[in-house]
């Protein structure tokens, strides 16, 4: 009487090359070694002992169930309250030299301020203010985007001129 063990045939789509192969294979073993130590020793036992074993784990791990069941429903725990995170008020605001700042963001910003500095002079001049039209025309929320990027890379303290 086999109880544990089962053979599953499988396709060709189901198996997995490279390490992930060799990890299943070892738990697949490792399965198989614990199904046959299993079956060794519930091969020794009469039906009504396994009967009296099966009714034994389930009368237990089904009372200890209902214990926690009725124990989360008789003695509820207190209900959390959520909070906002705020900043402990002796902490100083960071400076200039905690800010982590690399050449490519200095570069980015630069080029921005050069694209603000080019459209403003677009802005400003009659010729240059058609294309300036048809940009924001064609584009609705860039200069909307330019300037949320500027404000989150270009702190107050950082790059002063």
């Amino acid at each position: 009487m086999l109880l544990f063990k089962g053979k599953r045939k499988r396709n060709k789509a189901q198996e997995v090359p490279g390490w992930y192969a060799q990890v299943s294979n070892l738990c697949k073993a490792t399965s198989h070694r614990m199904c046959d130590y299993l079956q060794s020793r519930t091969s020794r036992l009469s039906p009504s002992r396994l009967k009296i074993a099966c009714l034994l784990f389930v009368l237990l791990a089904g009372g200890g169930s209902a214990w926690v069941m009725m124990d989360g429903l008789l003695h509820p725990s207190p209900v959390m309250e959520v909070a906002p995170i705020r900043q402990p008020s002796g902490l100083p605001f960071p400076g200039p030299a905690a800010s982590s700042y690399d050449a490519m963001t200095r570069a980015s910003i630069v080029r921005i301020e050069k694209f603000r500095l080019r459209m403003d002079s677009l802005k400003n001049d009659p010729q240059g203010r058609i294309l300036y039209d048809s940009i924001r025309q064609a584009r609705p929320g860039l200069f909307d985007s330019i300037e949320k990027v500027e404000q989150l890379y270009k702190p107050p303290f950082l790059f002063s001129k």
